[in-house]
């Protein structure tokens, strides 16, 4: 919470989702600071649960799921470095 309001208070913009609202690849690849192709590959492998909008085959994912994407790869990621600084490499 303090690096978002020291985003604002330095002039970033930010954009407020509720957890229920749906967001496009592009826009999941840019909250979890990935490609769109790497969101692609994780619809495909069942990771990030998706829907496809009406007669089309654009996808839509939900706010929570992608939040819950980027919680699971933070604790893989911390908890990595955990054990490299047990090894101390």
């Amino acid at each position: 919470m303090r690096a978002l309001l020291d985003d604002v208070a330095h002039g970033a913009r930010v954009v407020v989702l509720r957890a229920e609202d749906e967001v496009s690849p592009a826009k999941a690849a840019q909250i979890l600071g990935v490609t769109r192709q790497f969101v692609d590959r994780l619809c495909e492998d069942g990771v990030l649960p998706f829907r496809r909008l009406p007669g089309s085959r654009h996808r839509r994912i939900r706010v929570q799921d992608v939040v819950d994407v980027a919680t699971e790869r933070e604790e893989r990621r911390t908890g990595a470095d955990s054990i490299r600084a047990a090894l101390g490499a």
